[in-house]
């Protein structure tokens, strides 16, 4: 067998043969220290194959070449070779299944992180892969990025075939209970202090408007439920009447975000109808066009896209390997 053309050092204790036979010098101290499956299996006597006496042990391996050589050379040290490339999906996956079967913690990690990447082009097969490989931070952004409009599911994709059904349905049940908790949004108008609002600082944002003094405000009102807040931390209260211009401004947001067909990273290209109509609104009443609207609308779509992606963290995935702190 011919050795392998980068690892074939001459004081290298063992021999790595891959299945499609080529021989890796790896020396054993390295891998000891990277995989405690190693460490395990090189601590036992190791039975040369060759007839020369003072020939290295060889140890006959399941993995091809191509992954034997990419175990290597993500163990070895950065000045012996670079670390191997991890962006694509085959490259991922070969990382994840080394990294599991050997138990290196570092190749797990950096897997699970190029995993995080890739959600942002393929949420739905990196969802998938992270399933199979139990990667919890991996599977929650795939699943978060599968929340954003115009994500086809490639549910055909070999990746499916890799985990079980009930990796999809926990898949759309977090999609259905994620656009339920940003719908909640909406029931602050409701007589009741059950769906109150505490992401909105109302003070900050409405610092001088009142409209019971003001009657020269014609707009519609509503009246809102505000909740704990940053300067209101243990007290319930109606804010209002609200001009509902601005509350209709914020239904559009929550509405299109819940039925994704709007993605709150493109929230700035995305509302030109709504803060249009709302600034009409606002610019056609004698007391409401006294506010910088534009400004006022801004923030309010910063309180919104904070508080929504607060929701979507808190909402559960249902994976056997995930905690609730996950």
């Amino acid at each position: 067998m011919a050795l392998d053309e980068q690892f074939n050092a001459p004081d290298a204790e063992f021999i790595l043969r891959s299945s499609d036979g080529v021989d890796f010098a790896a020396h054993k101290l390295i891998l000891q220290l990277a995989s405690h499956v190693f460490r395990d299996m090189l601590s036992l006597p190791q039975p040369s194959t060759s007839t020369e006496a003072s020939s290295r042990a060889i140890i006959d391996m399941t993995e091809d070449a191509q992954s034997l050589r990419y175990l290597l050379r993500y163990n070895y040290p950065r000045a012996f070779c670079p670390e191997p490339e991890l962006s694509t999906l085959g490259q991922i996956k070969l990382a994840a299944a080394l990294a599991h079967k050997y138990g290196i913690e570092s190749m797990r990690d950096a897997a699970e992180k190029a995993l995080i990447h890739l959600a942002n082009y393929q949420p739905d097969v990196a969802y998938a892969v992270a399933w199979r490989y139990e990667y919890p931070k991996a599977l929650r952004a795939a699943a978060r990025r599968c929340l954003e409009p115009f994500v086809a599911a490639g549910f055909d994709a070999v990746e499916f075939d890799e985990i079980p059904a009930s990796a999809l349905r926990r898949l759309e049940q977090y999609k259905d209970a994620s656009s339920t908790s940003v719908m909640d949004l909406l029931s602050a108008t409701i007589d009741s202090p059950q769906y109150a609002i505490s992401c909105i600082e109302f003070n900050g944002l409405w610092h001088d408007f009142d409209s019971t003094i003001m009657p020269e405000c014609s707009c519609d009102k509503v009246v809102v439920w505000q909740g704990p807040s940053l300067f209101y931390e243990d007290s319930l209260s109606k804010r209002g009447p609200m001009p509902m211009w601005w509350w209709t401004y914020i239904e559009a947001i929550v509405t299109a975000v819940s039925q994704r067909s709007l993605s709150l990273s493109t929230l700035n290209s995305t509302l030109h109808k709504p803060f249009r109509h709302a600034h009409e609104k606002a610019m056609g009443c004698p007391y409401c066009r006294r506010f910088y609207v534009p400004g006022l609308l801004d923030v309010t779509k910063q309180y919104l896209r904070n508080e929504i992606e607060r929701r979507f963290r808190r909402v559960p995935i249902d994976a056997p390997f995930m905690n609730h702190n996950d």
